[in-house]
C-alpha cells in the first residue's frame, strides 16, 4: 500500500484518484460513498473533464493514511 502511496504522489490529480480507489480494491460507486460524492462525480474527476477539489483531495489523503495506519 504505502508504494502504491508514493507512486500516486508523482501523478496526474485523475490518475492519482483511480490509483487510489483501485488499491482500495473499490469500484467507482463504492469509493463515491466513501468519500461522500457521487458516482458521476467520481467517473469525471477520473476521467479529467472535472478538476478534482482540494477538499476532496485532502479527504483522500486523510483517508490513505488511515487506512496505512490501520494495517500496520
Amino acid at each position: 500500500m504505502l508504494s502504491a502511496m508514493k507512486k500516486a504522489a508523482k501523478l496526474k490529480p485523475n490518475e492519482r484518484i483511480r490509483l487510489t480507489r483501485k488499491s482500495w480494491q473499490m469500484n467507482q460507486a463504492q469509493f463515491g460513498e466513501a468519500i461522500g460524492k457521487s458516482l458521476r462525480s467520481i467517473q469525471c474527476y477520473e476521467d479529467g473533464t472535472t478538476s478534482i477539489p482540494e477538499s476532496v483531495e485532502k479527504l483522500i489523503d486523510y483517508m490513505a493514511k488511515e487506512r496505512e495506519a490501520a494495517t500496520v
